[in-house]
């Protein structure tokens, strides 16, 4: 990407505002409402609040053109992290991590369907790198979460034998395997 590049999508980026704690203000997006597949009504775009922390959340629409979840079912789904017990909100990379043997786990802890590793959070507190991003926490179709996984980027390079560069960790399209210049025959 070149640095012109860079700044033009750095700048055409709207600015984050910070939510306040009275009442927001309505966008038209948030004004209508839709009935969800949940048989709930819902807005397209809201905020979800679990564990203390709020996050805005924007509903796709499924193929059907309708919305499978509300944003209260949504806000239901939300785990904590296993490690720092902050939330997981609904499309956030997640970890997977074992315990040591001796380690007790707290009782909001959310064991993955391997029946060892604990579902983690993607914050630099506790995960070691974005390298250990193992998948994505998602809705399913009974109304929970779960662990879409996917390899992470050191599964990745062990399968490989090589090197991997991934410039967004949220995009697996871009990830590359980088080729060992020691490993190349000798003339």
């Amino acid at each position: 990407m070149k640095i012109i590049d860079w700044f033009r999508r750095l700048f055409s980026q709207t600015p984050v505002k910070p939510l306040s704690k009275t009442q927001p203000e309505k966008t038209p997006e948030q004004e209508k409402t839709f009935l969800a597949l949940c048989g709930h009504t819902t807005f397209k775009k809201g905020l979800v609040q679990a564990f203390g922390e709020t996050s805005v959340c924007t509903m796709p629409f499924n193929a059907q053109g309708a919305f499978d979840w509300c944003l209260e079912c949504i806000g239901k789904m939300i785990i904590q992290c296993a490690w720092c017990a902050k939330p997981i909100f609904i499309g956030d990379p997640v970890t997977l991590y074992t315990p040591a043997a001796t380690k007790i786990m707290p009782p909001h802890a959310q064991l993955f369907e391997d029946g060892k590793s604990y579902v983690g959070c993607g914050r630099t507190t506790c995960a070691d790198t974005g390298a250990d991003y193992s998948g994505t926490w998602l809705p399913n179709e009974r109304g929970k979460g779960y662990v879409k996984r996917y390899k992470s980027l050191i599964e990745i390079a062990m399968d490989a034998g090589k090197g991997v560069c991934a410039p967004d960790l949220t995009d697996r399209a871009t990830i590359h395997l980088i080729d060992d210049p020691t490993d190349q025959p000798s003339k």
